[in-house]
């Protein structure tokens, strides 16, 4: 048998290429819309990709299950388990549905579903058994229902789409799907689909990969005996999710639309007369330079969320999905850019300029946007004297694990509803935990009119090495 993993760390999504060596055959398991990964390995392994198998209804990233059946005419598994609009997939070209005990063959490989509801009411979790070997399971492709060290949050389809008391439903639904593996041997290896830092749970390990005995006796949601007790524990305190998880679960159920069949973006490199045209147009003008560069000198509206590793969960809370998109930065960075974009269903990237754009646009005489980038010992005096009042921008959980002294909760992703509260000319230095996400805040204040905003490079890790934090 021939394994390989594949994780796309700004989502921290994994997904899997399996094939039987024998015959040559492969499939790919919640393969992600950037397919050539997979292409390459196939033909650096002599591998030819027949299928492709869904654990659920995606709502994080764009699956690429149709990508591959366009490329290779692999064949879509997807689940036949929905039971309402939001777990039924609504398009068939490839598509094969599976239920409980229905199973894929590739030469002596098997992949038996096993309906997991609770995540998801329609989710699967497939069983892998290669023959060749022995006729006990060597592991289990969990997608979304159980992780390292966490289980799938239940929550999603009330929190993204708005399905009511589905949350309690799912928690209950997780709780007896979770009961099954109970009886399952305890050296099956479990091969989630997403690590730390995905959205997806609240508390998921870094570790690539488990057991199914380890995960009983250290999974902190395995070990509740009622199924009440569980629900408490699963819904308290789970992270917001995106807003654009909304629009991934109906992409996904629907069928993504093929990157062929988008239109691609237009390079109009350093062309500073361009930039300044789309002032009057309602388009979205993105910056993903590194922040102290962006707010050394910037083009009025344009928003910027650094490309790094949050960018891609950022841009999906941060842009619109009905208004064209402009992107600024490093050359060296534009195809990346436009890559992150596409993974989440942004397609409406209408153009691309490289950071020259913004010397030629200040030298035709048009003035770009400043704000300071500051550093926690240039700010510490006043912070502490009270004339400057630090914003911390992060998470709850963030926030309840230290802050700085005398600072105010100001979520980032509920920015257009706190902005208000704030008057324009009031002193403020926004951070985050390094000072990238505040950077997000700080431009789109700086573009708001406020006029003495700053950004803490570094952080809250860089004030807690030098300074007291206040704790609850």
């Amino acid at each position: 048998m021939y394994f390989e993993r594949f994780y796309h760390t700004p989502l921290a999504q994994a997904s899997y290429l399996v094939a039987c060596q024998s015959t040559g055959e492969a499939v790919v398991v919640d393969p992600a819309r950037d397919i050539q990964q997979y292409l390459n390995a196939a033909e650096r392994e002599g591998l030819h990709i027949v299928g492709s198998l869904e654990t659920h209804i995606h709502a994080d990233f764009v699956s690429g299950a149709r990508e591959l059946y366009d490329t290779c005419n692999a064949s879509i598994y997807v689940s036949g388990e929905g039971n309402d609009e939001f777990s039924t997939y609504t398009y068939d070209e490839g598509v094969s549905l599976m239920k409980e005990g229905d199973t894929v063959t590739i030469g002596n490989i098997e992949l038996k579903a096993m309906h997991t509801p609770g995540h998801t009411p329609e989710h699967l979790t497939f069983k892998l058994t290669d023959y060749s070997r022995s006729n006990q399971p060597m592991g289990m492709f969990t997608g979304d229902f159980l992780f390292v060290g966490d289980v799938g949050r239940p929550d999603l389809l009330e929190a993204s789409v708005g399905v009511a008391e589905s949350a309690k439903e799912g928690a209950k639904q997780l709780f007896h799907s979770l009961e099954r593996l109970k009886h399952e041997p305890g050296f099956v290896q479990v091969w989630p689909g997403h690590g730390a830092g995905s959205p997806c749970g609240k508390a998921m390990d870094a570790v690539p990969v488990s057991t199914l005995g380890y995960e009983l006796v250290s999974n902190p949601a395995l070990q509740f005996e009622d199924q009440q007790s569980f629900s408490d524990f699963l819904l308290d305190s789970q992270p917001v999710p995106p807003p654009y998880f909304s629009v991934m679960k109906k992409v996904n159920r629907d069928g993504a639309q093929l990157i062929e069949e988008t239109k691609s973006a237009v390079s109009f490199k350093d062309d500073a007369d361009h930039l300044a045209k789309l002032a009057d147009q309602d388009v979205q003008v993105l910056d993903a330079r590194m922040p102290e560069p962006f707010s050394n000198g910037f083009a009025p509206g344009s928003i910027n969320i650094p490309y790094v590793r949050i960018f891609t969960e950022w841009a999906g809370w941060m842009l619109d999905y009905e208004r064209p998109i402009y992107v600024i930065a490093p050359e060296a960075n534009i195809a990346g850019v436009v890559k992150e974009l596409r993974s989440i269903g942004l397609d409406q990237v209408a153009g691309t300029f490289n950071e020259q754009v913004l010397t030629n646009f200040e030298s035709s005489e048009r003035n770009l946007l400043t704000y300071t980038t500051v550093h926690a010992p240039d700010v510490a005096d006043e912070i502490q004297n009270g004339t400057l009042q630090p914003v911390d921008v992060r998470r709850s959980s963030e926030w309840e694990d230290g802050r700085v002294p005398g600072a105010v909760h100001e979520f980032l992703g509920d920015i257009d509803e706190w902005k208000s509260e704030h008057n324009e000319d009031e002193p403020l230095v926004l951070y985050c935990r390094t000072g990238k996400r505040s950077a997000i805040g700080a431009s789109i204040l700086r573009n708001e009119g406020f006029t003495n905003v700053r950004n803490m490079d570094g952080g809250f890790m860089a004030w807690k090495a030098k300074y007291d934090v206040e704790k609850d």
